[in-house]
């Protein structure tokens, strides 16, 4: 399992992603699920790559992170959160416990439906009935148990396919459609690509129906940037 904390840089290669969203403890006092959660990938003998969104040292129980910034914390989630193939989002909202989950909150309806979301919390999580609601319109379950969560994540992913440098940008749900192959044979011949972004999904019978998303790459040695629509 490779773990990348949000101090860390996108790996240069990916086979298959999980990122841990939900709420990071406000202070070092307050226990992080997250150590849950890497616990039992390693029970289940997980061999992908986690995003991990809090500093490697601060997991670790470190206060002070050199170099760390507010704005870099916002910029890598988003960053991570569009490579991830899938966003977990366990969600054990205590309000009064230093466990608000505000950002989650806009994280979720940023994720809700591109098809990569798979949503838990614990029963005695506080306010939750609007995701719930809108994790059950979607006809998606809703986990009580972060085990059963996680179980169920890896079973999505399966065995995943293997990208390197510029194409671990490019999600599981986009690379495994034959229209994306088409594509990137064609523009992989001619260009070096980068990075990547997603920009919108649509998903039919859990398969790719539409997809925009933004190609970072180098022609000419000139930096471009292209938006393509499949």
């Amino acid at each position: 399992m490779n773990i990348i904390y949000s101090d860390m840089q996108i790996p240069k290669k990916i086979k298959k992603s999980i990122f841990l969203a939900g709420p990071s403890p406000r202070d070092m006092n307050t226990y992080d699920w997250k150590k849950d959660a890497i616990n039992i990938l390693k029970k289940l003998n997980f061999n992908g790559t986690v995003f991990l969104p809090v500093p490697k040292k601060r997991f670790e129980g470190e206060p002070e992170v050199e170099g760390w910034s507010y704005d870099n914390q916002i910029n890598w989630e988003c960053e991570c959160r569009n490579i991830a193939d899938l966003n977990l989002f366990w969600v054990p909202r205590n309000i009064n416990g230093k466990m608000p989950a505000f950002v989650t909150n806009i994280e979720f309806g940023e994720d809700l439906n591109n098809n990569k979301i798979i949503y838990g919390r614990p029963d005695i999580a506080e306010k939750c009935k609007y995701l719930d609601f809108r994790i059950s319109s979607l006809n998606k379950k809703i986990y009580s148990d972060l085990e059963d969560l996680l179980r169920s994540c890896l079973i999505l992913l399966g065995e995943g396919k293997e990208r390197k440098n510029g194409d671990v940008y490019f999600p599981l749900l986009l690379w495994e459609d034959k229209k994306f192959q088409k594509w990137h044979k064609k523009f992989n011949q001619k260009y070096k690509i980068l990075k990547a972004r997603t920009i919108f999904t649509t998903v039919k019978s859990h398969k790719l129906k539409h997809c925009i998303f933004e190609v970072t790459y180098l022609k000419n040695n000139k930096e471009k940037t292209k938006q393509i629509s499949l």
